[in-house]
């Protein structure tokens, strides 16, 4: 009777060790499995704020104009409705230094100066060194602290009277521009070409921020950059705008078809 009582003790002790192991397996294991469903939560909240985010920049994408159909409208002289599409190309691209760029010349355009500043010194800060160096030579200027340099204007003489120009009524052509202006800038080979297409018709560009010229920009009211005068044979004023063109056809096509 003592060893059956004895073995029957030690299979109670084995077996109650035999239930410890297996239930602290179980609770491992169970462990384990709550780590990796907490773990497998976390990277599902992750990837789905990832996912909310990535949404929510194409929507503003999509929402976004065409950045051609923003300047297009800067350079038609529609500065109100360019500045909203420049806008929110800023709300989806805060550091596109040409987005902030471009309002800052609509700003201007509008007389808002305040406003310009602000989004200069924004371009200066996200920008490249070129536009960089445009943004600060514009902050200069609207601070009044810009004097007369440049050269005066620079006058291209007319050549013999071509059909094309004798089809318009536009005998001279003006441009004032900055040495900051980047739109400025990228006109220059557009004014080049449509000078040699049109050789019957006077091109002429000033610079606006030289001081021997600021008669010139007060008469024509320049205020943004570049600025077209169209005059005719006797000095009228035909048009008067800000902007560029795309083309130099585009332009030559204006210069031809306005009277």
């Amino acid at each position: 009777m003592a060893q059956a009582s004895h073995f029957d003790g030690n299979s109670l002790q084995l077996t109650s060790v035999l239930q410890k192991t297996m239930s602290d397996r179980i609770q491992n294991g169970l462990e384990k499995k709550a780590g990796l469903t907490m773990h497998n939560q976390s990277i599902a909240f992750i990837v789905g704020m990832l996912v909310a985010l990535l949404i929510g920049s194409m929507s503003a994408v999509a929402a976004a104009p065409s950045f051609q159909q923003a300047v297009s409208h800067y350079n038609a002289g529609k500065y109100g409705e360019a500045l909203g599409e420049f806008k929110q190309f800023v709300a989806a691209y805060p550091t596109n230094a040409m987005s902030h760029y471009y309002m800052a010349l609509c700003y201007q355009s509008m007389g808002e100066r305040s406003e310009a500043r602000q989004e200069f010194t924004l371009t200066s800060q996200y920008g490249d060194a070129s536009l960089k160096s445009y943004a600060d030579k514009a902050l200069i200027f609207l601070n009044g602290a810009s004097g007369g340099r440049g050269g005066s204007a620079m006058a291209v003489s007319s050549g013999s009277s071509s059909p094309a120009a004798q089809a318009s009524s536009v005998s001279e052509v003006l441009e004032f521009y900055t040495d900051w202006c980047h739109v400025c800038k990228e006109f220059e080979p557009i004014w080049s070409s449509t000078q040699a297409k049109l050789s019957g018709v006077q091109f002429r560009r000033y610079n606006a921020e030289d001081s021997s010229n600021a008669s010139l920009v007060q008469k024509y009211n320049v205020h943004a950059y570049p600025t077209l005068v169209f005059l005719d044979r006797g000095g009228k004023v035909l048009k008067n705008r800000t902007g560029s063109a795309w083309t130099a056809d585009d332009f030559a096509d204006e210069i031809k078809s306005t009277h």
